[in-house]
């Protein structure tokens, strides 16, 4: 933590909290095939979709060591040449920190990340509007895509139900977040 410390007092706030996660792992029918395959269990990509998720789930559970080694190279390939790459879909990234990898309860690994942005406006030394309008380039409130394919998908990997998350069921809760 101490070089979290260093970072927030040498860089001043992070533009941004991103946490990467698998997508439980259980979509990426390539990681559940190559443990499967590691087991002498040589299961199709087809007989993989067609797995319920607790199945998958417990395909990971059952060797965490390679879905997390495949997790890693995940995070840093996208890190290297989706960040970083030459689209710069956040900005160019001064900086970086990321936290220890944690697993939800299911298995599923995730990386929580601060980035550092380039000439990025900043409060308290730029006006509320500049602030928002940078903002506004790489942050969107919307949950409607025009592209159904793609509204779909943000769907799927970017929101989660009451189902899924035990943090919605708190208090015996059986609301939809």
């Amino acid at each position: 933590m101490l070089s979290l410390f260093a970072c927030l007092q040498n860089l001043g706030l992070p533009t941004f909290f991103v946490t990467l996660t698998s997508a439980e792992l259980t979509r990426w029918t390539f990681h559940l095939g190559a443990i499967l395959k590691q087991q002498s269990d040589h299961c199709s990509g087809e007989n993989i979709m067609n797995m319920d998720n607790k199945d998958k789930c417990e395909v990971l559970k059952s060797n965490p060591v390679t879905a997390v080694q495949m997790f890693y190279h995940r995070v840093d390939l996208f890190f290297k040449l989706m960040l970083q790459g030459p689209a710069h879909p956040l900005g160019k990234i001064k900086d970086y920190f990321y936290f220890r990898v944690e697993f939800r309860a299911r298995g599923a690994p995730h990386v929580h990340f601060l980035f550092w942005i380039q000439e990025v406006p900043r409060f308290g030394t730029y006006s509320n509007e500049q602030v928002i309008s940078s903002m506004d380039r790489y942050v969107s409130g919307t949950n409607e895509c025009e592209d159904p394919e793609l509204d779909e998908l943000v769907k799927n990997v970017q929101s989660h139900s009451s189902n899924n998350s035990a943090s919605c069921r708190k208090g015996k809760t059986k609301k939809k977040c």
